[in-house]
């Protein structure tokens, strides 16, 4: 019984010690069921799923890059857009991600931060943004997998995706 406590506590203090690691995760579980936020989830089946559509020979490189993806998460809403997007900053600056690149203009700042092994790839690319449309808009995206960010900003120009088309602007990372 004495092992199995011990087992129990390291098992525990190991989760704990990983919680605290995982910025992005505390930032999402904070907001997650949150009625003022909207959340949106996408999972690694459904990146399977989609890469399984047949295409056209020139979106080939778009297929590539889903494979390559394990998830996406965001949320994103309207209520104390400015907290939030310091709270966020905050929280990921002052962890393992490293800042990428910063983009501000006509009301909207976008920050891009990385999360790189010790390998030198990119497990995951995260956006901060904050939009001032009239309404301020507060949001934040995490993608997870083998992260080649000009396929990234490839697959964005492609499926439109408002902020990410700055990657292409980028010169090759490392």
């Amino acid at each position: 019984m004495k092992k199995l406590v011990l087992f129990a506590l390291a098992g525990l203090m190991s989760l704990s010690a990983m919680a605290q690691d995982d910025a992005i995760q505390k930032h999402f579980s904070q907001y997650w069921n949150d009625d003022d936020f909207t959340t949106i989830h996408l999972t690694r089946k459904m990146f399977e799923i989609v890469a399984e559509i047949p295409v056209e020979e020139d979106e080939d490189e778009v297929l590539s890059v889903i494979r390559s993806l394990n998830g996406m998460r965001m949320i994103t809403t309207e209520r104390d857009a400015d907290k939030h997007y310091r709270d966020a900053l905050n929280k990921l600056k002052g962890s393992s991600y490293e800042e990428l690149m910063v983009v501000r203009d006509e009301g909207q700042n976008i920050e891009f931060l990385i999360l790189e092994e010790s390998d030198g790839k990119i497990s995951e690319l995260v956006l901060v943004g904050q939009d001032d449309d009239g309404d301020k808009d507060f949001f934040l995206l995490s993608l997870t997998g083998d992260i080649d960010l000009k396929q990234i900003a490839k697959l964005s120009s492609t499926l439109n995706i408002e902020g990410m088309e700055e990657l292409e602007n980028l010169e090759d990372h490392r």
